[in-house]
């Protein structure tokens, strides 16, 4: 009899793997596992919050894009929460980047109303 050379239990002489613990005992036999990668997709609206939010740095027209950059990035994190999908880091960058530039643009329209009317 031999011994595994993992867990130490006895095993026959012509295992190849160890009934225990699965271990190799040959040399030069590779082990063959078999992997399960389980992954998540990545939320859509999130995704779409963040383009149309950073978009809105550039391009805000009239505060629009900015807002629904807000919309989507919530709508996305909602979602996120209920389905168990990735992307609520990107919902939650993309909104205070919206929240940021609708700011900006609200700002920027009082100060360009309060030196129109100087003239």
């Amino acid at each position: 009899m031999k011994y595994c050379v993992n867990c130490g239990k006895e095993i026959s002489e012509d295992s190849v793997y160890c009934p225990n613990c699965g271990a190799v005992q040959q040399e030069g036999m590779v082990a063959q596992t078999n992997t399960v990668v389980v992954t998540t997709a990545t939320n859509m609206n999130c995704v779409a919050g963040l383009i149309l939010s950073c978009l809105s740095i550039f391009f805000n027209l009239f505060g629009v894009i900015g807002i629904m950059g807000i919309i989507f990035s919530n709508k996305g994190i909602e979602e996120c929460k209920q389905r168990n999908e990735n992307g609520e880091v990107l919902g939650s960058i993309g909104k205070v980047i919206g929240i940021c530039t609708t700011i900006l643009f609200v700002l920027g329209l009082i100060f360009s109303v309060s030196i129109l009317s100087w003239y």
